[in-house]
C-alpha cells in the first residue's frame, strides 16, 4: 500500500468486510432479496408473455408504439428469466 491509502482505494474491485459478526445481517438481506425475486419473477414472466403474445397475435395491435412496447416487454422477459435469478445466486454467496 502507498501512504495512508487503504486497500479498497487502490484496487478497482472491493468485496467489502466479510466479518462473521455481520453474518445475520447478510442473511436477512439475502432472505428479503430471495423473497422479492420469488414473487416478482413469475409475475414478470407471465405479464410480459401476455403482452408479447397479445401484440404479435393481433394485427390491429401492431402499431409502431405497440411494437416498441412488445420489444420492451420481450427484453424485460429475458431479464426476468436470466438476471434476477443470477442476482440472487451472487448475493447468497457473499
Amino acid at each position: 500500500m502507498q501512504g495512508n491509502q487503504s486497500e479498497h482505494e487502490i484496487s478497482c474491485f472491493y468485496l467489502g468486510d466479510s466479518s462473521f459478526h455481520k453474518a445475520h445481517e447478510r442473511f436477512k438481506v439475502n432472505l428479503v432479496t430471495a423473497t422479492i425475486n420469488i414473487v416478482t419473477v413469475p409475475v414478470g414472466v407471465v405479464a410480459n408473455l401476455l403482452i408479447v403474445t397479445a401484440i404479435f397475435s393481433c394485427l390491429r395491435l401492431r402499431t409502431p408504439s405497440n411494437l416498441l412496447k412488445a420489444f420492451l416487454a420481450l427484453s424485460d422477459l429475458f431479464v426476468s428469466l436470466t438476471v434476477q435469478p443470477g442476482c440472487f445466486g451472487v448475493s447468497s454467496m457473499t
